[in-house]
């Protein structure tokens, strides 16, 4: 039931990363789990994700500056979008 989920989970992160980039949050504590089967399917799993999801450009953080000036709605968003995608690598990669 555990590995229906992370595929469902991982397949839906696919299908619209932007929408339902909340879910990588679900995936993460899987790649600790005591059954190495699940840990090693979480991983992959969200390798896979990464892998097809992350833009082909460099992204980073805002700057405070940045933080502070006033942009648009589709620009917040996708800054959003790249905040949740780098944390959600960061600690992807502290749990290996």
């Amino acid at each position: 039931e555990v590995k229906q989920q992370i595929a469902r989970t991982a397949t839906t992160l696919l299908e619209a990363p932007e929408e339902h980039i909340g879910k990588l949050k679900e995936l993460l504590p899987l790649c600790g789990d005591k059954d190495e089967m699940v840990a090693q399917l979480a991983m992959l799993s969200l390798v896979a994700v990464f892998k097809d999801v992350c833009p082909g450009y460099k992204i980073r953080l805002p700057t405070e500056k940045e933080l502070q000036t006033q942009v648009s709605k589709e620009v917040q968003r996708v800054r959003d979008f790249e905040r949740s995608l780098l944390r959600s690598y960061q600690a992807f990669l502290k749990s290996m």
